[in-house]
C-alpha cells in the first residue's frame, strides 16, 4: 500500500526543505553538487544540473534518516554545514563545468538496477536528449521498490521490464532496448541491430557481467558498484586497463564450488557454521577422498 503523506507533522518532527525554504534541515542544489545546513539557508551560486538535484535529495534523505531513526552521535555524524560536489569530490561547487548546451549524448546503460535507474533518472533531466542503448533482462519486483530510483507499486504487479522503467525516465530520447544478456547485446551490436555508443555506464552485480560489458568496446566505460558499506567506481578508457584486467576471471574454484565438489549440499556450502558434519553428510560425499576429509571433521561445524 502506498504511503500517505501526513498533512500535520507530529510535534518536534524534523522539517526538511530542498530549496530555499526555512526548515530544520535545508539542502540547496548548486551546479552538480549541493549545500546543506541545519537552520540556515545556504546560498545557491549556479543553476543546478539534474545530478545536483538528485544529489541534494540524497543528502536530505540521509540526514533525515539519522533523525527519524534516532541514531546516536556515536554511530553517525550529523552534518551542521556541508558543501560537496560528486564530480570533483570536493567542497568547491564552482570547479566542475556545466554541460555544454550543444552536447547530444549517446550512451549505453548496462544493468538497470539500483545504480542503473539512478543513471536513467539523472540523464533524463538533461536539457538535450540523445540516444540510449538500454540493456537488462530482468523485471521489476517487490525487492526493488526500496532501492531503485524508478519504479512504483503498480510496476510490481505488472512485472514491468526494467528497460521500460528507463525508457520512461528518458522521455524524448531515442531508445534502443535490449531485454537480454550482455553477450546477446554484443552479437546485436556486431550485426548492427544495436548502435555503438562511445560512452557506457554499467551498474552490474557480478564480475562476469562486468567482464562481458568491457567487450562492448566503448571509448569510456564507467562501472559503478555498491556494497554493504562502500561505493566503488571503475573508470576504464582506451588508453588504460580494462575491466577484464581489473577483474580477471578466477583461476581456481571458489570456496563454495570446492565444497560442492566434495559433495557438500549447496545450501550448506553457502552457510558455513550452521550445520554439523554427520554420518549422513559423509555418506553422501562425492568421492572416497571427500569422505576421508569429512570423517576427520565429524562432529564439527
Amino acid at each position: 500500500k502506498p504511503l500517505q503523506p501526513n498533512p500535520a507533522p507530529p510535534p518536534h518532527a524534523t522539517q526538511i526543505a530542498i530549496g530555499q525554504t526555512p526548515a530544520d534541515i535545508v539542502v540547496v542544489p548548486d551546479a552538480h553538487g549541493a549545500r546543506l545546513a541545519r537552520g540556515d539557508i545556504p546560498p545557491q551560486h549556479r543553476a543546478p544540473s539534474m545530478l545536483g538535484v538528485v544529489f541534494a535529495a540524497a543528502l536530505a534523505a540521509g540526514e533525515a534518516f539519522k533523525d527519524a531513526a534516532q541514531i546516536s552521535e556515536e554511530h553517525c555524524m550529523r552534518q551542521r554545514e556541508l558543501a560537496f560536489c560528486p564530480v570533483t569530490l570536493g567542497p568547491d561547487l564552482g570547479a566542475a563545468p556545466l554541460i555544454g548546451v550543444d552536447w547530444e549524448p549517446a550512451v549505453t546503460l548496462i544493468g538497470l538496477g539500483a545504480i542503473g535507474t539512478a543513471h536513467a533518472l539523472i540523464l533524463g533531466g538533461l536539457t538535450h536528449h540523445g540516444g540510449a542503448v538500454l540493456i537488462d533482462r530482468e523485471r521489476f519486483g517487490p525487492e526493488n521498490l526500496g532501492t531503485y530510483s524508478l519504479g512504483e507499486h503498480h510496476d510490481i504487479a505488472a512485472r514491468t521490464p526494467k528497460v521500460t522503467l528507463a525508457e520512461r525516465a528518458l522521455s524524448g530520447w531515442r531508445h534502443h532496448p535490449h531485454h537480454g544478456e550482455i553477450s546477446d547485446a554484443i552479437r546485436d551490436l556486431d550485426s548492427q541491430r544495436l548502435p555503438w555508443t562511445p560512452i557506457a555506464l554499467a551498474g552490474l552485480d557480478n564480475h562476469q557481467a562486468r567482464r562481458d560489458a568491457q567487450r562492448l568496446q566503448a571509448d569510456r566505460l564507467l562501472d559503478a558498484a555498491t556494497g554493504d558499506t562502500t561505493v566503488g567506481l571503475r573508470d576504464t578508457r582506451a588508453t588504460g586497463p580494462c575491466l577484464r584486467c581489473m577483474l580477471p576471471a578466477p583461476t581456481r574454484p571458489s570456496p563454495t564450488d570446492a565444497l560442492t565438489e566434495l559433495g557438500i549440499p549447496l545450501e550448506i556450502a553457502r552457510a558455513p557454521g550452521e550445520s554439523v558434519v554427520d554420518d549422513a553428510l559423509i555418506a553422501d560425499a562425492a568421492s572416497e577422498h571427500a569422505r576421508q576429509l569429512l570423517t576427520v571433521a565429524r562432529g564439527t561445524p
